[in-house]
């Protein structure tokens, strides 16, 4: 049964969160009086059982175990025990008037930090403060461990990061040559036809595939711009984005990937002027990731939504998707470099991971998130996912005279 706590005493002592394993109220006593006049305050609770001493250990405020070697029923290596079987680093300390040197050299090595006799409590502050030292200095070094390791993964993930800026950087010269390589043939066939169409009579049987042809030729030149507007290499100096631009040319360049998947990517933007304050091509890389993942994630029939509006003074950018969603376990997990659950699917694997895209959008004063939920109910859906990107708005021009447009 747990006992009474002690009145706080000595405004300058230093507080002590006791617990006690000790049947004799006496001797508690008597321990109680000896940390107090070396400058302790203790707030203590007294157990003397199993059960009442696993209830105390549920409570994580504790700083000091003092127990007896003998309580009937129970027992200092009993009570140690139990403090093991918690995992908590708290210091232990047999305090008891029957052990011998034997008993107190094996208790330590048991795990035991110490031990006094009842009947030289004189030693039990400088005990009491050596190992509250240690215990401390303990902490200190799982905090660095920690803090290192920490560090450590930051390091990882900024090396990562910039592997996959250096492998985007390369995917965007590649993308400009191929563009003017594509591009240049592509200009004297369309100025051939142009020769040649109007030689073509109109009443001609096929004349209708004349008009096709000009409409799949300057539907390729554009799949070339915009791949290369998308690709192409750019600083990060952040300037005014217009999103309707950004949202077109994404769903330009994944109209062949829509097709292929049955997935329709559907744009809605309310206010057609909506802009942001973020480099261009930055945000072109991010936004066609998200998107691209999403109509992968979508099943054949499905539909990404990809919407904005102003949300509390910022941009918020939706990519709702159709998918299965992203199971609640795995939380931070999918911003983790390498980190995917698109295995057995097929994917290419060819895009920015989640990782990259949020240290991107933070670099720039924004933030990436998730919730769930997707794009509304369809056949074969599953309960979907929406990426969130949110950013600076971009900056209000001043009007002549100063006066800012409201």
């Amino acid at each position: 049964m747990p006992h009474g706590a002690s009145d706080l005493e000595g405004e300058t002592a230093r507080p002590l969160e006791l617990l006690m394993v000790e049947d004799s109220a006496d001797d508690a006593e008597l321990i109680l009086l000896e940390l107090k006049r070396g400058g302790f305050r203790p707030r203590h609770l007294r157990v003397d059982t199993a059960e009442a001493m696993a209830a105390a250990l549920a409570d994580p405020r504790w700083e000091l175990v003092l127990s007896d070697y003998q309580v009937p029923g129970f027992g200092g290596m009993a009570a140690l025990r139990a403090l093991q079987a918690t995992e908590l680093d708290i210091p232990f300390i047999l305090v008891s008037g029957a052990i011998g040197e034997d008993v107190a050299v094996a208790a330590v090595k048991a795990g035991a930090h110490g031990y006094v006799l009842k009947d030289n409590l004189v030693r039990l502050c400088s005990a009491v403060e050596r190992e509250l030292k240690d215990a401390l200095a303990r902490r200190e070094q799982r905090q660095a461990k920690a803090d290192l390791l920490r560090s450590e993964e930051q390091r990882r993930q900024m090396e990562a990061t910039l592997r996959d800026l250096d492998r985007l950087s390369t995917r965007g010269q590649m993308a400009a040559y191929i563009a003017h390589e594509i591009n240049n043939p592509l200009a004297g066939i369309k100025n051939a036809f142009d020769l040649l169409e109007p030689a073509i009579p109109l009443d001609h049987p096929h004349r209708h595939y004349a008009d096709l042809i000009k409409r799949e030729i300057d539907r390729i030149a554009g799949i070339i711009r915009t791949m290369y507007h998308v690709y192409r290499p750019s600083g990060h100096d952040p300037g005014e984005v217009a999103l309707v631009e950004v949202f077109q040319d994404i769903q330009s360049l994944l109209e062949p990937k829509c097709r292929a998947a049955g997935v329709v990517i559907r744009v809605a933007l309310a206010d057609p002027e909506l802009r942001v304050h973020f480099s261009g091509g930055t945000l072109r890389q991010v936004i066609f990731n998200l998107v691209m993942n999403a109509v992968e994630a979508s099943p054949r029939g499905g539909r990404v939504l990809v919407d904005a509006g102003t949300v509390e003074g910022r941009t918020e950018i939706r990519v709702a998707d159709q998918g299965m969603g992203i199971a609640p376990e795995l939380g931070e997990q999918i911003y983790r470099q390498g980190f995917s659950t698109k295995l057995g699917s097929g994917m290419s694997g060819l895009g920015l991971g989640l990782g990259t895209c949020r240290s991107l959008v933070e670099s720039m004063g924004g933030a990436l998130s998730y919730r769930s939920g997707g794009a509304g109910a369809a056949a074969g859906a599953g309960p979907g996912c929406t990426f969130l990107v949110q950013l600076p708005c971009a900056p209000v021009p001043d009007l002549p005279g100063g006066v800012a447009h409201g």
